[in-house]
């Protein structure tokens, strides 16, 4: 065994274990040591699994926890607190008690009502489970939420806030926002709000230039792109080249593709799902292939 051999059986016993601790202490629900070891088995060869093991820890794996954890800091940051400081004067800000950011913030949700963003006209089952979640967390009131076609509730708030888990090229919003669904709520000349949970940073970008008001609670920019000359996934850019080679191989010769839907190569698992333009070896299901987890359509 030569020091190269040696160093990538060393990674995989390393990785391996790092990942069982991962999925013992439930950072990776649903996730089991299962799933993972029949995934692994695709590969069939050890540099195989190597770069398999590489692209699986670098993966943004966002649990039913870490999403909750991520609905409560972003329904702050990223909307109550940004809102009530374009309302308020800069200068004296610091001044304020407490109590009232408490008290703006229940004014102002008392005042907003959240919906699921619409997948081909019927509510995606991200957002819905979303707006779900905000109220059984208690973070919204149950009256503080509804269907996107209800506009005789809708027309009685201020704010309305459009939710979903993810953003990848921004294709669903585009659709949404070219939708008579759409049309009708901006037709009531409320504030509306995209918010979303996590996103490509090209998405959002995409969705900016409509002019629309988006707000991504974590944004994945270059440095989380798996096969990009500006992250950290592999050790060096001999490897990152040797790791494309391989993976055109197994595109070529097993059918499995290279890329995520329009070319896009984050490896990205949102709760028990996972979005199309997330790495197929992922989630792609063949003869073939065993995926780490099925994808849902939404």
């Amino acid at each position: 065994m030569n020091q190269i051999e040696f160093d990538i059986k060393a990674y995989e016993y390393t990785t391996r274990t790092y990942i069982q601790f991962l999925i013992e202490t439930h950072q990776w629900e649903p996730l089991g040591i299962d799933d993972i070891n029949s995934w692994l088995e695709n590969f069939g060869d050890q540099i195989g699994r190597y770069y398999g093991l590489r692209i699986l820890v670098n993966c943004s794996y966002y649990s039913e926890k870490h999403l909750i954890r991520l609905l409560r800091k972003g329904l702050h940051d990223e909307l109550i607190y940004r809102e009530i400081m374009a309302n308020i004067d800069i200068e004296k800000a610091l001044n304020y008690p407490l109590t009232f950011y408490n008290s703006k913030a229940y004014d102002y949700l008392g005042k907003t009502i959240f919906i699921p963003l619409l997948h081909s006209d019927v509510p995606s089952e991200s957002g819905y489970w979303l707006v779900r979640t905000l109220v059984t967390q208690q973070i919204i009131h149950q009256h503080n939420q509804t269907y996107p076609t209800d506009l005789d509730k809708i027309k009685n708030y201020e704010n309305i806030i459009i939710v979903d888990d993810c953003i990848g090229t921004g294709e669903h919003i585009r659709d949404f926002i070219n939708s008579n669904v759409y049309k009708e709520l901006k037709n009531l000349g409320k504030k509306i709000i995209f918010l979303v949970a996590v996103g490509a940073k090209e998405g959002v970008k995409c969705i900016e230039k409509m002019n629309v008001d988006i707000r991504c609670i974590e944004v994945l920019d270059e440095n989380r792109r798996i096969f990009g000359n500006h992250g950290n996934v592999w050790k060096d850019d001999e490897e990152r080249c040797a790791a494309i080679d391989y993976f055109k191989e197994v595109e070529k010769n097993r059918g499995v593709t290279m890329l995520g839907y329009k070319k896009m190569d984050y490896a990205m698992i949102v709760q028990n799902n996972i979005p199309n333009w997330s790495l197929p070896i992922l989630w792609k299901e063949t003869a073939d292939w065993q995926p780490l987890i099925r994808r849902k359509s939404s």
